[in-house]
């Protein structure tokens, strides 16, 4: 099998797939799609702070700060923490929807799986267990690693 870019399924074409969908459901209760990542890690999580969350999720402290902000604003967060100390957790609100974008999501890659049988599914399952390790790794290596340079 050619291990090429252009065999492979975009991830990006699922994700704009998936935020198509969830849109559609999460307009009206005034919900962005990019926000639904750090519902679901609040959700899973809930009393998570800020550097747990931009941990947790693998990016940078101040994209979470500005996305945990617009999303206290709107009423799906609330911070529980004294002082500079974040204890966030979802709202009401945030928790239903998180409950919409599960299903929707859930839903999406039903679609999407729909043709595979249940061995497939499962292949598919392992093949993502494997990538996510090597996400995983490769980010804890970068993150201790990050600031030296490299000279040839």
């Amino acid at each position: 099998m050619e291990e090429t870019a252009d065999r492979m399924f975009s991830p990006r074409m699922i994700k704009r797939y998936i935020d198509r969908r969830l849109s559609a459901e999460l307009e009206g209760i005034g919900v962005n799609t990019s926000w639904v990542p750090f519902l679901g890690e609040i959700h899973r999580s809930p009393g998570i702070s800020m550097k747990g969350l931009a941990s947790n999720m693998m990016v940078d402290k101040a994209l979470v700060t500005r996305t945990v902000q617009k999303m206290m604003d709107t009423g799906l967060v609330i911070d529980e923490g004294e002082g500079h100390a974040y204890i966030l957790r979802l709202t009401d609100k945030g928790e239903e929807a998180a409950a919409i974008a599960r299903e929707v999501i859930d839903s999406a890659w039903a679609s999407l799986l729909r043709d595979l049988t249940e061995e497939e599914k499962e292949v598919l399952r392992r093949i993502d267990d494997k990538i996510m390790n090597v996400i995983k790794e490769d980010s804890a290596c970068s993150s201790s690693t990050s600031g030296r340079s490299i000279t040839q």
